[in-house]
């Protein structure tokens, strides 16, 4: 028996502890940390199906408009037929066209606002305890139910009031807002506090990226008309949800066992309080950090986010005129430019200056490109006022970024998620805001939004001021690392 005893103890009782070490070695996180690629494939293609489907939509509605007044326009461009006569009433025709088109997108966004906002932080912070990869499909199948009502409106005729159904199906699984917590939470799971900023950054450039298939969409939707121009951005939606179903191509960064699963309730209610604490930290310093780098981000956001409907229609009223085609180039480059200074510039900057820095050097590159392009009247200096946007969408990894490093790992998409809350918040309610800013000043000073959009970016300039010497402070007293 003692020798049996002995057998058992030898070499099976000594190699199990290192086959169950092994096998916690090969969990989801541990093997998802290995990989270049993760989640850049889905968020490519989700949001290269909303962007291309959303400008889309915006010339869609402006030639409904100008069909509704029985407005005459140019063959090549949504102005008036140039062999007409101009006069006043075609002027006040037009800035009311411009108006009513606004007034469209204003409520589009109202519809998608409050489901967006409340889904956008909920969602994300179940994802904290039920996986990543279930909201993240969630939220790219909202963006192919956007893109395929866009798309049904555009081929059948249906009137636009048919489109308010796509923006609240985007709103209620949290849109492209979700979609970038969920890749920013999986990015925190398999990275290191050194490394996190620069994939915030990489995950940062492929959203924009995605945007740089507009002109090839713009080509189709000359040639083939809206209709197939959307149809095909509806298959790209289609293709993130079938890249998420193929077994093993990305793999899920939170496990869950038998028993975790037992107490789903448990876990919900642990979520919520999650998103409480993080609203409650204890520590005034800390939790006073965090606010500013969410409001911060909140008011970052409209410059580069939000004025994007406005920029399309002033785009193509008069003295610029342009065509699909030109705004298919203008839509890319708009892209491209900040591609540039994510991929090239944040390498650069971080040798010569700090997070803090570079954030200040993202505001004021904002604030310059906006008051160039309240001030130029021809279309090839509103392309060249883009360049000044080289660095403007540093800002928002540089805060990501700062904000994980301020939060524990177990709250990473919490914190995320109600980043992200704020986020949706911001990119739903302050193109209200320029809209109805543009609405009201379009008939007299259609240039005025740009001016108070380069006004407004001082703010998170101030505010991010605030948060690296509070920060500064507070790490000085407990002999830690600043975190911007």
């Amino acid at each position: 028996m003692e020798t049996r005893n002995e057998a058992d103890r030898s070499p099976n009782c000594e190699t199990e502890p290192l086959v169950k070490k092994a096998a916690l070695t090969l969990s989801g996180r541990e093997r998802a940390m290995s990989r270049w690629v993760t989640v850049e494939p889905v968020l490519f293609l989700a949001s290269a199906s909303s962007i291309v489907t959303s400008i889309l939509r915006i010339q869609y509605v402006l030639v409904r408009v100008q069909e509704s007044y029985n407005y005459t326009v140019h063959k090549d461009s949504p102005c008036r037929d140039r062999n007409q006569t101009a006069n006043s009433t075609d002027d006040d025709t037009e800035a009311q066209i411009q108006a009513d088109a606004a007034h469209w997108m204003l409520l589009f966004n109202l519809v998608g606002a409050f489901p967006g906002f409340v889904s956008a932080i909920i969602l994300g912070a179940l994802s904290d305890r039920f996986g990543r990869k279930m909201f993240l499909a969630l939220s790219t199948f909202g963006s192919v139910a956007f893109a395929g009502v866009c798309t049904a409106v555009m081929v059948f005729n249906l009137p636009l009031e048919v489109f308010f159904a796509g923006d609240l199906a985007m709103g209620l699984t949290g849109g492209l807002t979700l979609m970038l917590a969920i890749s920013f939470s999986y990015i925190a799971d398999v990275t290191s506090k050194e490394e996190r900023t620069f994939r915030l950054v990489v995950i940062e450039t492929v959203f924009v990226f995605a945007g740089l298939i507009q002109i090839g969409m713009e080509y189709l939707n000359e040639a083939l008309g809206f209709a197939t121009a959307a149809g095909i951005a509806t298959t790209l939606g289609v293709l993130a949800g079938v890249y998420l179903m193929i077994p093993g191509a990305l793999i899920e960064t939170i496990q869950m066992n038998s028993q975790q699963s037992d107490g789903q309730k448990q876990k919900l209610t642990q979520s919520l309080r999650n998103i409480r604490r993080l609203l409650y930290l204890k520590g005034g310093a800390v939790r006073t950090c965090c606010l500013l780098l969410i409001y911060a981000t909140c008011f970052s956001l409209t410059p580069l986010v939000s004025s994007g409907q406005v920029r399309i229609l002033y785009a193509q009223a008069e003295p610029f005129c342009w065509s699909s085609m030109t705004i298919g180039y203008y839509t890319a480059f708009a892209c491209g430019i900040p591609l540039i200074g994510n991929i090239g510039g944040f390498k650069l900057l971080t040798r010569c200056f700090s997070d803090h820095w570079i954030f200040q050097i993202s505001c004021i590159s904002a604030i310059m490109a906006f008051a160039a392009m309240g001030l130029v009247r021809t279309s090839t200096l509103f392309f060249l006022a883009l360049i000044l946007t080289v660095f403007a969408g540093l800002c928002f990894p540089v805060i990501r970024g700062s904000l994980s490093k301020l939060v524990r790992a177990d709250e990473q998409g919490v914190a995320f998620s109600f980043f992200a809350c704020v986020e949706n918040f911001g990119t739903y309610i302050s193109p209200i805001v320029i809209n109805a800013v543009y609405m009201a000043t379009v008939a007299f000073q259609p240039t005025f939004v740009y001016f108070l959009i380069a006004g407004v970016t001082f703010i998170p300039s101030i505010l991010v001021a605030l948060f690296h010497v509070i920060n500064k402070r507070y790490s000085d007293s407990h002999h830690v690392a600043p975190n911007l």
